[in-house]
């Protein structure tokens, strides 16, 4: 630089050739700030999008926890009404082999009473039937029999007659002829 342009003043161009570099300068780093904001504002974005993310992961969080609130409640409920089924269950086993024990006993004693009950009873066959009406009293019937123990077995009129006879009849159903049934 000479004296005469250092005692002026600088033009514009002087400023702007000077300031050329300085310019670049700065556009590279207005351009460089620029991709920054870019990527800021893409940050911003991002973390909204994960701020978001994070909520609607805690609802989900929220609502499988109740879930499994509910469901543990009712597997409880249910192993509660299974126990509660067992025991109803091996009392309703134990109360059937009773009742099958008092019938085995029930049937015993029906036995045993149609045995005691049958035991002074005889069965007497080919005793002519003369019977048309069906409708032959129980005093016929014995003075019947009686007549047959005389005949066919050859026993005394005082014999037969001292034979206690609690009820003589013929067998119900189809007629058979000459059955009679003595209890």
């Amino acid at each position: 630089m000479t004296t005469q342009a250092a005692d002026r003043e600088p033009t514009i161009k002087d400023i702007l050739d000077s300031n050329k570099g300085i310019m670049a300068s700065i556009l590279a780093l207005n351009e460089r700030l620029n991709k920054i904001e870019t990527k800021l504002g893409n940050i911003d974005r991002l973390d909204k999008k994960v701020s978001e993310f994070e909520k609607e992961l805690k609802k989900v969080c929220i609502a499988l926890e109740e879930r499994a609130k509910r469901t543990d409640e009712r597997a409880r409920t249910l192993e509660d009404n299974v126990e509660l089924v067992d025991m109803g269950s091996a009392l309703l086993s134990s109360r059937v082999a009773d009742l099958e024990k008092q019938r085995e006993e029930l049937r015993e004693d029906v036995v045993y009473l149609l045995s005691q009950s049958m035991r002074n009873n005889f069965v007497f066959t080919n005793i002519p039937e003369d019977n048309a009406s069906g409708n032959e009293t129980s005093e016929e019937s014995e003075k019947k029999l009686r007549q047959h123990l005389e005949t066919a077995l050859k026993l005394t009129k005082e014999t037969v007659g001292s034979i206690k006879l609690e009820r003589v009849h013929r067998t119900p159903g189809h007629p058979t002829p000459g059955k009679f049934a003595i209890w």
